[in-house]
């Protein structure tokens, strides 16, 4: 005999389903596959577990093929979470912290951090590039620097026209100093990221259209110093000469520099 009953009732916010039964042999079954109901064990302890698993040993099993292993992908951030749980030790940034609880002040008007050039530069800011307050008797740039005497970078030694091509990074100085290195017979090589010039009195021993070998001055900007060394030079491997603007052409003034 089999009585099905197709209605449905709602109890405490959680809707259930009636579903058909059996008798005579309803009440020793077991709950049929598929149906859950509160309080329940999972009779399905004996199944692989899905999804990404850690261990109290700290290893990580079950992970999909093409997911990151490494300590940045999500395995990673899902086993530093776990330590984190139990380590009193390990402080959970990754999970995510309050900036603000850490002494930064988000709603500043300036910069955090007034010297702090980039990620990814190799210094702080030049002294030049922060901003500073600066006494209104001391801003006399704007009086004096039409009255300054012209800078002639001809007059100047080969050592200080690199110190001012490598100290004045993105500055029309540097510009001015690879413009008066160029009329020393100095070639700026794009790959090696060197200036090179030839070794006084010794020429090529090959030289065609395209390229010549021979032996040359390397300056190397680590060490200060030039460097014989016998290289393979191609010709369109150098820098062409720098272009200067108008006012620079001819010993360039201070004024000039401030105002490009």
């Amino acid at each position: 005999m089999r009585i099905s009953t197709v209605s449905s009732k709602n109890y405490g916010g959680v809707r259930w389903l009636q579903q058909p039964a059996t008798l005579g042999g309803a009440f020793d079954q077991g709950p049929k596959e598929g149906i859950r109901f509160p309080g329940d064990k999972n009779s399905s302890s004996g199944q692989p577990k899905k999804g990404i698993q850690t261990h109290q040993d700290g290893t990580v099993s079950n992970i999909p093929g093409g997911m990151v292993t490494d300590q940045f992908g999500m395995v990673g951030l899902l086993t530093f979470i776990r330590a984190a749980e139990t380590d009193p030790n390990l402080v959970a940034l990754a999970p995510g912290i309050d900036l603000t609880t850490l002494g930064l002040n988000l709603n500043s008007p300036e910069n955090l951090y007034s010297t702090f050039q980039s990620p990814w530069a190799d210094a702080p800011c030049r002294p030049q590039d922060i901003d500073f307050h600066v006494p209104s008797e001391y801003l006399t740039n704007i009086f004096i620097r039409d009255k300054l005497a012209p800078i002639k970078l001809n007059r100047y030694g080969e050592d200080l026209l690199f110190f001012l091509f490598y100290m004045n990074g993105g500055d029309m100085l540097q510009l001015a100093a690879a413009a008066e290195l160029y009329n020393r017979d100095w070639r700026y090589h794009k790959e090696e990221r060197v200036w090179i010039t030839r070794a006084p009195g010794m020429e090529p021993a090959i030289k065609t259209n395209t390229y010549e070998r021979g032996t040359y001055y390397f300056f190397d900007a680590q060490n200060w110093r030039k460097v014989a060394k016998e290289f393979h030079l191609e010709y369109d491997k150098l820098e062409e000469r720098p272009h200067l603007p108008p006012t620079l052409h001819h010993n360039p003034s201070p004024a000039a520099m401030v105002a490009h």
